[in-house]
């Protein structure tokens, strides 16, 4: 979608007229979501929300019903539906680190500290996680070890667009 505007232009196409792939999808609850997917994707997230609320809990539909909550500053509603996804596959790295961030966005810096702790040692590689590291502690006023963690992030990946912002 965003490497080109040709492909844009026919992922613009497919939303406009989804029917022919909701043809192809193995039920409308699917179809739908995937729907939703498609307007995240394509950055349209005022009308993946409602597309994604009318769908049927799945982990699929959880995970980007939070994410495109997070996207518009809805932290506590994200929290609800990425608890769900979670339950559903608690392996799921985009998950965890999903309900990490709304966990820290809603204001639940206890909850996301210990979040934090559990996935230490299985994200200690992730920029992302170091990332979202610096997050929680910048929200706490901790800035020194803020800036800890998004150098970390940077030293894992340099060109971590979020990290370079902070």
């Amino acid at each position: 979608v965003h490497s080109s505007m040709e492909k844009r232009a026919r992922m613009e196409e497919h939303a406009a007229d989804f029917e022919p792939v909701a043809k192809k999808l193995s039920s409308e609850n699917r179809a739908e979501v995937r729907r939703g997917v498609l307007f995240w994707i394509l950055g349209r997230v005022e009308d993946a929300i409602p597309v994604l609320e009318a769908g049927r809990s799945s982990k699929e539909r959880n995970f980007f019903l939070g994410a495109s909550y997070l996207d518009v500053g809805r932290a506590a509603d994200a929290l609800t539906v990425l608890k769900e996804a979670h339950e559903a596959d608690s392996g799921d790295r985009l998950i965890k680190l999903a309900l990490f961030e709304a966990r820290i966005k809603s204001g639940d810096a206890e909850g996301a500290q210990k979040f934090a702790e559990q996935l230490e040692k299985k994200f200690e590689e992730d920029p992302e996680y170091h990332y979202l590291c610096g997050i929680l502690q910048d929200s706490l006023g901790y800035y020194d070890e803020a800036v800890k963690g998004y150098e970390r992030a940077l030293e894992l990946e340099p060109g971590h667009p979020k990290a370079l912002f902070r």
